[in-house]
């Protein structure tokens, strides 16, 4: 151990390196705040929100909670299971921290642990300690704004990580069965986890295991040493995900399946799309194959061109399935990653080459370009990626929220669980799910779980009843229907320009979202309007009523809340009143 440490001690100051840039936006605008900071910590990337509440809905208890956010569909079959939220809830009541403390906390832990975890990856496949921090660091420094992002990839890309490396060490050579079981076993585990944990990280365990070890097969003219390998594999990945299975069963022959999953961004087309994703890939060829010869070890020579199979596959597997999730956004770093390894193959041939030839020749020099193509194209994509250190909340805007905190208090001291409110303020999108024990009555990642659209939609209108509902506010408005037209719309439009590009010909741009669906929205908020509020209100389950009159978009409501007979005053907060609806 000493000796291991030894060799690979500077591994631990260039993750401390990157777990402290990541951590450094939150910490910078906690001191700012100063004493203002009451507990509400900042939220600095897209999608937070939505982590931070079904952790803590695990927090309270909720361990498979059908919607995280609404309480009348808490019973119904969970689409997403909650294995990551389960174990950061858990680490959370270990140290008696809040779930967002602890997710502050994680910015630093979770990107250390991942530059380490991901150097040993690339060390074994390599066995070079330059290449290997390198390779490591750079990836972690093109998805530095990522990786402030809790859960995926923050803690899901462990998991991944890890099975990877698992991958490679039962590809790099051949076992006696007690080694091969052991190995098979431990990444079947890895990849159940993952199954509970992030679709399209076990699709790739699956898809990279399948292929390689097929190449592997045909090689060595030794299918049956493969069989039993994926016999154990197989066998022990279905027990750990069998009750998934079940799970999903249930969801399917919910009756809001199919729309929850449109807006989930599961889509029937057999359209290429990921055009980008699939180029980079495509461009790993050229680089591996020139250099094939001199290859050493062949298994690495597969892996690579393994990987830049499983990354096609990955990206096109709808061609053949006709099944697609959400496009192509998804497996965009799978899709850096594997680049990365595959540079990183070839650099290690490469300098096996000139340490004994101390030359290099136009193919080497080719392989050189195009690697530096790659990685400058990369870099110039993700260069907002490495700006990370503009993210910062600005210090008068942390200190604002911290006020919310007094609501959060009273509601936690003053309501029961799980209790509904129905909230008019900024920030209480993020309030009520993350820092009190509440439900809310609409949550924008609501639309993420069993839910027909009609409720969607009937909410969304309910929580705007106070607004002048246009066209324009409604068109293509993610917060009604999450992803239910944006993923087809990439479809489309991919089609559109593969054959604008063949044909030469000029094709009408792919619309958006069919008017119909704007129409019913207005028509909704039309019926609502002429209801009135208490009767719009009560289509649902509503406990209180928190308006924020301070707010510019409320404040000329005070009067017309106080005169509603069905809410009684419960209590005023500063410019907030919180009412009990009776």
């Amino acid at each position: 151990m000493s000796n291991l440490i030894k060799k690979h001690w500077f591994i631990v100051p260039l993750a401390l390196i990157f777990g402290l840039a990541i951590v450094f936006p939150t910490v910078f605008s906690v001191m700012e705040a100063g004493r203002s900071f009451r507990g509400i910590y900042p939220t600095m990337n897209d999608d937070e929100q939505y982590y931070l509440g079904t952790t803590r809905e695990v927090y309270k208890g909720h361990y498979n909670s059908g919607n995280p956010f609404i309480k009348e569909l808490k019973n119904k079959p969970s689409l997403t299971q909650s294995l990551s939220e389960i174990i950061l809830s858990g680490e959370a009541k270990l140290f008696g921290f809040s779930v967002p403390k602890t997710f502050a906390i994680n910015d630093f832990i979770l990107p250390f642990l991942g530059v380490i975890l991901l150097y040993a990856l690339f060390f074994n496949i390599t066995k070079s300690r330059t290449i290997s921090a390198v390779s490591s660091s750079v990836f972690f420094l093109v998805f530095l704004n990522t990786f402030g992002r809790p859960i995926s990839p923050q803690f899901n890309f462990i998991f991944f990580i890890y099975g990877l490396l698992l991958l490679w060490k039962i590809f790099s050579k051949d076992y006696d069965f007690k080694t091969s079981a052991t190995l098979n076993v431990s990444l079947a585990v890895i990849f159940g986890c993952l199954v509970y944990i992030y679709p399209f990280y076990w699709s790739t365990i699956i898809v990279l295991y399948v292929v390689n070890s097929l190449i592997l097969a045909v090689w060595q003219k030794n299918f049956r040493y493969w069989i039993k390998n994926w016999m154990i594999f197989g066998v022990v990945s279905v027990l750990i995900a069998l009750p998934y299975a079940l799970n999903l069963l249930k969801s399917v022959a919910d009756p809001s399946f199919a729309e929850a999953s449109l807006r989930n961004g599961f889509i029937f087309t057999h359209r290429p799309g990921a055009f980008v994703n699939v180029a980079l890939l495509g461009f790993c060829l050229p680089v591996l194959f020139l250099i094939r010869k001199d290859f050493i070890e062949k298994r690495k020579l597969f892996f690579g061109y393994s990987l830049i199979l499983s990354g096609i596959i990955l990206n096109w597997q709808n061609i053949i399935t006709g099944k697609g999730l959400q496009f192509s956004s998804h497996y965009y770093m799978v899709t850096i990653l594997f680049v990365f390894l595959v540079i990183a193959i070839c650099a290690e041939s490469l300098s096996e080459y000139f340490v004994k030839y101390k030359k290099f020749d136009f193919k080497k020099a080719s392989v050189i370009f195009l690697m530096a193509v790659l990685l400058f194209f990369i870099f110039y994509r993700q260069k907002r990626e490495i700006f990370t250190f503009a993210n910062f909340v600005h210090p008068s805007e942390i200190s604002d929220i911290q006020n919310s905190m007094i609501i959060a208090d009273w509601l936690n001291k003053n309501t029961a669980q799980d209790s509904v409110v129905y909230a008019l303020g900024q920030n209480y999108d993020l309030l009520l799910p993350v820092y009190t024990h509440n439900s809310s009555y609409w949550q924008t990642y609501a639309g993420m779980y069993l839910m027909s659209d009609d409720e969607l939609e009937n909410r969304w209108v309910i929580q705007n009843f106070f607004e002048d509902i246009k066209r324009d506010d409604v068109y293509g408005n993610r917060g009604i229907w999450i992803n239910k037209f944006i993923d087809t719309y990439q479809s489309k439009e991919s089609r559109r320009k593969i054959l604008q590009f063949i044909t030469g010909k000029k094709y009408p741009e792919t619309v958006l979202m069919e008017q119909k669906y704007v129409d019913v929205v207005l028509d909704k908020y039309a019926k609502f309007k002429k209801e009135g509020f208490e009767k719009a209100l009560k289509t649902y389950k509503a406990d209180y009523v928190l308006v924020d009159f301070g707010d510019e978009k409320y404040k000329n409501l005070e009067n017309k809340f106080k005169q509603y007979t069905f809410l009684n005053l419960s209590a005023t907060l500063g410019s907030v009143s919180i009412f009990k609806v009776k």
